[in-house]
């Protein structure tokens, strides 16, 4: 058996090198196979080799402890793999949490349809009721219409989105004169943005 403390200790092994180190000093040498012959624990040097703290050796002793870590490092990808692939079974899972959750309902929007549907649109009662008075007009370009805050205009919601408007509208008739004509209105919200005339009275 080959005395250890009269040999390179063998570190690691590539396709051309074997890396020994030197139990005098440390140091981690490189040696060429072309320069070692095979043994039964390890390799046989073709000629001395002599580490830079001026030691010398003819034989790499392989230990049990190198196969131990040829052992543990070839484990190692097997390690990395099962990494991996948690990673990517939680990258799929996170995909399709996302494509589900892509096919519910638009939060935004239930929340959109349950507002118009209990909110007191009467403003924007007052502006549709102008727009459907303004489409009867013989002139609707010239139509002056009040304010918001105007003493002889009227919103009075009727329940399940209908408002009923009392306003008036200064507008050219058929002789270019300017007239007011007072209207009744009652308009119902069908949608966030869709209104119906239900009728239109002009006084």
């Amino acid at each position: 058996m080959t005395n250890s403390e009269s040999s390179l200790r063998h570190f690691s092994e590539s396709e051309r090198t074997v890396g020994a180190e030197c139990p005098a000093c440390g140091r981690i040498l490189k040696i060429s196979k072309s320069k070692l012959a095979t043994a039964a624990d390890g390799y046989d040097a073709t000629q001395p080799l002599v580490c830079p703290c001026k030691q010398s050796y003819t034989h790499i002793l392989r230990s049990q402890d190198s196969g131990s870590d040829r052992k543990a490092s070839s484990s190692t990808p097997t390690h990395s793999s099962a990494t991996i692939g948690c990673v990517v079974l939680a990258v799929i899972a996170l995909i399709v949490w996302w494509a589900i959750a892509g096919l519910g309902p638009d939060e935004t929007n239930v929340s959109q349809q349950i507002d118009w549907r209990n909110a007191d649109n009467s403003r924007m009662a007052q502006i549709m009721a102008q727009e459907f008075v303004s489409d009867r007009l013989l002139a609707p370009g010239s139509a002056e219409w009040p304010g918001f805050q105007d003493s002889r205009t009227s919103v009075v919601p009727l329940g399940k989105q209908r408002y009923r408007v009392t306003s008036w509208v200064d507008s050219h008739n058929s002789f270019g004169a300017l007239i007011r004509q007072q209207y009744v209105a009652v308009v119902k919200q069908t949608g966030p943005e869709e209104w119906k005339l239900k009728s239109l009275e002009f006084h």
